[in-house]
């Protein structure tokens, strides 16, 4: 018997075009936290999260590397803490992840490019997000393998509606996640 993977689709629903939308594993059931300590920044050299390099080795922190978990999406955005301490995470877009070498791979330019010319840091928090997107219709939404059920926090938002914080759950059948997006009484609009 061969069991295929279970791909499934998350979907942020209730949109219309131009609204950004993005999608992060939540620290737990209803939370609004993002979990930033997913993975960590791996060893930095050897082809792998210098400035001149197009690679993100990751590491396990709070989840598990070797190999690196199927729910992870195979293209998206993955987020690490700025090397520069600013406090704040950088976004890395990636083409593509090899689960067993535990490396993303950027979609465009170097790591430098996004840090202005510093090599990642070490141990440094890194999480994936699931979704980040402008919409271009009623929805947005990506594929993902079922491993177990995930935590979601996503957020919506576009000039002249109220910004939108929503939780949920992504289970063995997917999630479509709903965005409420009330008129912004107080923005002025052109």
């Amino acid at each position: 018997t061969e069991n295929p993977p279970n791909l499934q689709s998350l979907v942020i629903s209730n949109l219309t075009s131009g609204v950004r939308t993005a999608a992060y594993r939540s620290t737990g059931s209803g939370s609004t936290t993002i979990l930033r300590a997913e993975f960590d920044v791996g060893t930095v050299g050897g082809g792998n999260n210098q400035a001149a390099d197009n690679t993100i080795l990751v590491g396990a922190n709070t989840r598990s590397v070797g190999p690196l978990p199927n729910d992870v999406p195979d293209t998206g955005h993955l987020y690490v803490l700025d090397p520069n301490d600013t406090g704040i995470y950088l976004r890395f877009e990636y083409s593509s992840v090899n689960r067993t070498t535990n490396v993303f791979t950027l979609a465009s330019g170097t790591i430098g490019t996004v840090t202005g010319g510093t090599d990642l840091t070490a141990n440094d928090n890194v999480h994936v997000a699931f979704i980040v997107a402008q919409s271009a219709g009623a929805t947005v939404s990506n594929t993902m393998q079922y491993v177990s059920d995930i935590d979601i926090f996503y957020v919506a938002r576009v000039k002249g509606k109220v910004p939108f914080e929503g939780t949920g759950v992504f289970g063995a059948t997917g999630a479509t996640l709903p965005a409420t997006l009330n008129e912004d009484t107080v923005v002025e609009l052109p």
